[in-house]
C-alpha cells in the first residue's frame, strides 16, 4: 500500500510524492500520523545543510495513532494515541545503557536519514521510545511535545534553580519554550529578546518581565536596568551576534546555555571573557529522554505549548507552508501540518 510523504530527492528539491506505506519491523510500530510540527530545522535538512543524505522524509515533531506493530506480543499498543522520542540507538552499548543515546555509535534520528519523518501519512518507530498520550492531551499539544521537551533538556542542563533570574536570547519557538518551561520551573525575571513583535507580544502574553525588540533596543541594558545579569542566559539564534550579546548578560559564575544550532557558522570569542568571571558555558544540542516528563507535566496542566500555534496547513500546502517558514513572514510563531486529524 502506498502513502502521501513530503519526499527531499535533492537539496531544495521537495515534491508531494505516493511512496510505499513502511512496515515496522519486530520492536517497532507504524503510526498514523495526526498532526506534525514544522521546525526551521527542517529547511537546513531540505538544503543539505544537517548532514543528511537523499533522499529524505523529513519532519520530527509528531503524534498519530499506532495503526500496526511489528510483533504480535506488542498487539496492545494498536489503536494508541501517541508521540515519540525520535532516536533510534542500539540499546546494548555503553552510551545507551548509561541512557545517552546521541553518543550510540549506531544512532540515527527518525526524519534525518534512513528513518522518514512526519512529513508523511505514516512512519514508523521504535516502540521503546513511544509515550501514550491521555485525553488530557489534545493532538496540537502531542506534535509540539518535542520542542518543549527540547526546552526542558535545557533548562536541566543549565541546572536552574527557583528564584533565578533568566534571559532567553531568540523569540522562535524554542525560545519561547523555553520561557514556558522557565516559568513552569520558578525563573523569575524572565527576559526576552528578539525581533518579532509578534513573537514578542507572545512572549508578554507567557509571562515574561520584559520583552526587548533586539537589536533594535539594547537587549543589554535592559537587562542590568532589571536585575544586573542574569544567573541562566539562553542562547537560542546560533548566531555570532547572540552569542557574544550573551556573554555580556551572564552573571559571573553564571551559566551560559548554547541552545541555538548555528548551521556551521563561526563565532569569535575572547576566553577572557568565559576565564575571568567564571562563566560556565553548556552545550545543549543533544537532550534526548526529556519526553516522558514533558508528557506529564502537561497531562498535570503545568506546562502548555499549543497556543504557540498560529497557522495549519494541509501536506499539499507545504509550499506555502515552507515559504512563511523561511521568511517568518504573516505573523508566524508555529505551524503544523493536520495530516490525518482526528
Amino acid at each position: 500500500m502506498g502513502m502521501r510523504a513530503l519526499v527531499v530527492s535533492a537539496p531544495d528539491t521537495v515534491n508531494l510524492r505516493e511512496v510505499p506505506r513502511p512496515e515496522p519491523p519486530a520492536g517497532w510500530a507504524r503510526i498514523q500520523v495526526a498532526r506534525a510540527g514544522i521546525c526551521a530545522t527542517d529547511l537546513a535538512v531540505m538544503a543539505g545543510q544537517a548532514g543528511v543524505s537523499f533522499p529524505v522524509i523529513p519532519g520530527h515533531e509528531w503524534m498519530g495513532i499506532v495503526d500496526a506493530v511489528g510483533s504480535e506480543d506488542d498487539g496492545e499498543w494498536i489503536g494508541r494515541r501517541v508521540a515519540g522520542e525520535n532516536e533510534v540507538s542500539c540499546l546494548l552499548c555503553p552510551a545507551c545503557r548509561s541512557g545517552r543515546w546521541r553518543w550510540c555509535p549506531h544512532y540515527q534520528q527518525i526524519g534525518f536519514g534512513r528513518y522518514g519523518g512526519s512529513y508523511a501519512e505514516y512512519l514508523i518507530a521504535p516502540i521503546y521510545g513511544l509515550h501514550p498520550l491521555s485525553q488530557a492531551v489534545s493532538d496540537l499539544q502531542g506534535a509540539l511535545l518535542e520542542p518543549a521537551a527540547v526546552a526542558l533538556g535545557v533548562l536541566e542542563r543549565a541546572a536552574l534553580r527557583i528564584g533565578e533570574t533568566v534571559t532567553v536570547i531568540g523569540d522562535g519557538p524554542i525560545g519561547l519554550n523555553v520561557l514556558i518551561v522557565a516559568k513552569a520551573m520558578g525563573a523569575r525575571r524572565i527576559i526576552v529578546g528578539g525581533e518579532q513583535p509578534v513573537r514578542l507580544a507572545m512572549a508578554e502574553r507567557l509571562g515574561a518581565y520584559r520583552v526587548v525588540r533586539h537589536p533594535n533596543e539594547d537587549l543589554v541594558a535592559a537587562v542590568t536596568a532589571g536585575h544586573g545579569q542574569s544567573d541562566v542566559v539562553v542562547e537560542a539564534t546560533g548566531t555570532e551576534s547572540g552569542l557574544q550579546t550573551a556573554l555580556n548578560l551572564v552573571r559571573p559564575e553564571g551559566r551560559l546555555v548554547v541552545a541555538g544550532f548555528a548551521h556551521g557558522g563561526q563565532a569569535v570569542i575572547s576566553p577572557d571573557r568565559i576565564h575571568l568571571p567564571d562563566v560556565a558555558v553548556i552545550g545543549a544540542g543533544n537532550n534526548p529522554g526529556w519526553m516522558g516528563r514533558t508528557v506529564a507535566l502537561v497531562e498535570d496542566g503545568m506546562l502548555r505549548t499549543d497556543h504557540l500555534v498560529t497557522h495549519r496547513y494541509a501536506l499539499a500546502e507545504f509550499a506555502d507552508a515552507f515559504g512563511t517558514l523561511s521568511q517568518r513572514g504573516d505573523g508566524l510563531i508555529k505551524a503544523v501540518f493536520e495530516i490525518n486529524p482526528h
